[in-house]
């Protein structure tokens, strides 16, 4: 990343089992092209912005996917403030989070500008068991995207950044456990009837089946599933076959202009068996009725 040519042309990052401690790891100011930001079992205490200089202004204006999954250390995600089209954003199971956007970051990242309003391309919000999570944004925001907030197993979010201007122009609907959803907290009576609420009963992290025909749907899903795999890797084994016979055709017939596109296996292989066509041997039996003939 300390390659401005190459950051530049950086379009997605994944992260995997990562290790950066304390130093965190840091995006460079330059990496304005990226698209998507994935990081999966890592250990990165801070997600920085590596402004090589005080006057620029980051802006990851292509950025549109970020997912978290699995990242020990990590309290806050307050650099999206740099992602204005941002359209999704899922975050799970990273237990030191106590914020998304942290107000006092945000100040520190404006250097006494104007702060930047987040989330106003967002879709999707996923947020699935953070133990320490307790505040999205310190005030309501609009959302004029936004289709769908999932909360599983937050159990220190009580407040959501919504006020009565955030239904204007979308239909959003929240997804949580029917207890977090009776428990929400509002800031403006009458907000709460504006927005589609849908819990169901919380469920553990890894749910075992319960009966028989639950057992029996899994185990169909498992089939189901090994049969597109085996149907998948026979198409793929039958494209390299064709594709390994038009290179072993071509290589045969150097002194034909190569074609271009690819041919179709019909032609493929009525071009093999014209190539392998050779005299057959005369058997000798026919040789004997021949001479006998003669004579």
């Amino acid at each position: 990343m300390s390659n401005p040519r190459l950051a530049s042309c950086t379009r997605n990052m994944y992260f995997y089992e990562c290790e950066a401690g304390e130093t965190g790891i840091s995006i460079a100011a330059t990496s304005s092209r990226l698209e998507e930001l994935t990081i999966y079992e890592s250990n990165i205490r801070e997600i920085k912005i590596d402004q090589s200089s005080p006057k620029t202004m980051c802006n990851f204006q292509f950025l549109v996917k970020v997912e978290i999954s699995e990242c020990q250390g990590l309290q806050d995600l307050t650099w999206v403030l740099f992602a204005p089209n941002l359209g999704w954003l899922d975050v799970r199971e990273s237990p030191q989070i106590e914020e998304i956007i942290s107000k006092d970051k945000a100040a520190k990242f404006m250097n006494g500008e104007a702060t930047m309003m987040p989330f106003l391309k967002l879709k999707h919000l996923d947020l699935a068991y953070l133990d320490q999570l307790s505040s999205i944004y310190w005030s309501p925001l609009s959302f004029p995207c936004l289709m769908k907030i999932s909360i599983f197993g937050c159990p220190n979010l009580w407040k959501l950044p919504l006020g009565s201007s955030s239904a204007n122009g979308c239909n959003l609907v929240i997804h949580g456990e029917e207890e977090w959803i009776e428990e929400l907290q509002w800031d403006e009576e009458g907000t709460k009837e504006q927005f589609t609420l849908k819990g169901r009963k919380s469920e553990p992290v890894a749910a075992y089946p319960q009966n028989q025909s639950e057992l029996e749907l899994l185990r169909k899903r498992v089939v189901d599933l090994e049969e597109e795999n085996r149907s998948i890797k026979q198409r793929l084994e039958s494209i390299e076959r064709f594709l390994w016979q038009q290179q072993q055709l071509q290589q045969a017939r150097p002194h034909q202009q190569p074609t271009t596109g690819m041919l179709p296996p019909q032609i493929v292989i009525h071009q093999q068996r014209q190539s392998q066509r050779t005299l057959p041997d005369m058997p000798s039996k026919y040789v004997f009725v021949f001479i006998l003939i003669y004579i």
